[in-house]
């Protein structure tokens, strides 16, 4: 079965689900069979449920300590290697300019001593006979299939007029569209930086990680951006798929997370990757320095969806509210957003401040920051401080 993501790769593009002949009920059909697939792989590799599970020198942590000792020893003995000037270049050239080598390329070689079965065959009893496992799902590709969840159109209440309704129709469309490419990149963006927190990237399962960064996304964008219920919708399609591919995996079910957002290992690395890196987001977005944009540049998630009017100023600044923005006791959004238009880079903050603001960052930002941002952003934590202390008095 092809996995082929749909996504189109192309900088300014945006991501858009494939159209299947039956509507919306045939594709998620088969989405939802793709991604059981690659949860139900997911489920033979070893994984566990907390980082706990994982002190150093542990039973369960000896397999891996060995494994990253004995890739250390390949990495370290294989740069004193490269230490040799006479051999550097030579090898830095071969290593640069790989190609692959086609099947039928060994074949030839072997004069028809082997064909190509018997080739497949012994490469995959190597395999087996060294517990390797290769192609592996990964946190970018579950995030690109689990978003291929969503609805590939909402429904719209008709306007006056076949022509306006024909034109509104198409507006309401790319709106759509553009939502959900803002969302596709925002949570790649998430878990890409994910793998800097060794104890999560290494201790959770790709789908919970993916799984975890759509949620921080989805609480990021407005309501009025994308429904309440297309949301209830996703959640309840992603829970389908991923109740399916645990039952069928039999005794590896223990191994595996139900994606659910009140999962407490989801809440967990939902809280963890949020904490760590929404104020990177943030800064790297507001310290740009320019508004100038180059055709074919890649502009930073948080800048498409500032543009678009997309986000949710509240839960991009209240890092300590883990209220998903579907519960009905998430407050309103009380920041109306408008472009700043004294974001240039005549006006950034002293290195005092912006020291400040990077503290506690696993991620190191050097760009300029806006005044006017980060007093919006102390403000709010401000009156936010106040709030708190105020609901604290007898």
């Amino acid at each position: 079965m092809s996995l082929n993501s749909s996504v189109h790769s192309a900088p300014g593009a945006l991501m858009r689900v494939d159209h299947f002949p039956g509507g919306d009920d045939v594709h998620r059909h088969m989405i939802t069979d793709q991604l059981t697939a690659m949860l139900r792989q997911e489920l033979s590799y070893t994984s566990t449920l907390s980082p706990q599970q994982h002190a150093l020198g542990s039973p369960t942590s000896l397999p891996r300590d060995e494994w990253r000792r004995k890739i250390y020893d390949a990495h370290h003995f294989d740069g004193i290697d490269e230490c040799h000037h006479h051999r550097y270049d030579h090898d830095a050239a071969r290593r640069r300019h790989k190609r692959k080598i086609k099947l039928l390329s060994f074949v030839e070689l072997s004069r028809g001593q082997f064909s190509p079965k018997d080739l497949t065959g012994m490469e995959r009893k190597m395999l087996e006979v060294l517990s390797w496992k290769v192609n592996p799902p990964t946190p970018m590709s579950l995030v690109t299939y689990l978003l291929r969840l969503f609805p590939s159109a909402i429904p719209i209440a008709p306007c006056r007029g076949p022509l306006m309704t024909r034109s509104y129709h198409s507006q309401q469309h790319q709106h759509y569209d553009l939502v959900l490419h803002v969302l596709h990149e925002l949570s790649r963006y998430l878990t890409e930086l994910s793998i800097c927190l060794t104890e999560v990237s290494t201790a959770y399962p790709p789908s919970a990680i993916a799984y975890a960064s759509i949620l921080i996304s989805l609480d990021m964008i407005t309501t009025e951006a994308l429904p309440v219920r297309i949301r209830h919708d996703f959640f309840s399609a992603v829970a389908r798929a991923s109740s399916i591919a645990l039952d069928r995996g039999g005794a590896n079910h223990s191994s595996g997370l139900l994606l659910v957002p009140h999962d407490s290992g989801i809440t967990y690395l939902k809280r963890r990757i949020r904490n760590s890196f929404l104020p990177e987001m943030l800064l790297d977005n507001c310290g740009s320095g320019t508004t100038e944009h180059f055709p074919g540049q890649q502009q930073h998630p948080i800048t498409i969806a500032r543009d678009a009017g997309l986000l949710d100023m509240n839960a991009l600044y209240d890092q300590d509210d883990a209220t998903p923005v579907s519960s009905p006791n998430r407050r309103k959004n009380n920041f109306a957003f408008v472009h700043d238009p004294t974001m240039n880079g005549n006006d950034t903050m002293d290195g005092t401040s912006k020291s400040k603001l990077q503290a506690g960052s696993p991620v190191c930002v050097s760009k300029n920051i806006s005044k006017s941002s980060c007093s919006l952003i102390e403000n709010h934590r401000g009156s936010k401080r106040r709030n708190n202390g105020a609901s604290s008095m007898p």
